[in-house]
């Protein structure tokens, strides 16, 4: 099935595997990571995710056009790499100008390319 397909590929490299039910994607974002930016890269996947899925289906009913998973994965990526380099420079500017930037605080975008995007 092309759906848990896109899933699973979504998932390969995380840290933890996903669900495989609407029911237990509820339950597993309440426990997925102690990580509150991890926390959030997940919820935000799981929107994409929903989205792009939505999108491709209306494509292949109305307009009789597919895509591959790997290219629904690679748009995936691109739109998430922006979404959260958007959250790590809003971060960035809402700090106080008296606070330096920690080397011990991870973005987003480190984040997603440590568990995501290797």
């Amino acid at each position: 099935m092309f759906s848990l397909d896109f899933w699973n590929r979504v998932f390969a490299t995380a840290p933890q595997s996903p669900p495989s039910t609407f029911e237990h994607c509820l339950i597993w974002f309440r426990s997925v990571s102690a990580d509150a930016k991890l926390k959030i890269i997940f919820k935000i996947i799981f929107q994409a995710v929903v989205y792009l899925l939505w999108k491709e289906r209306n494509s292949r009913i109305h307009n009789s056009v597919s895509r591959s998973v790997n290219s629904l994965l690679k748009k995936l990526h691109l739109i998430l790499r922006a979404k959260l380099l958007g959250m790590d420079r809003k971060d960035y500017l809402l700090r106080p100008t008296t606070q330096s930037i920690s080397t011990d605080s991870v973005t987003y975008l480190q984040h997603w390319f440590q568990y995501f995007q290797p």
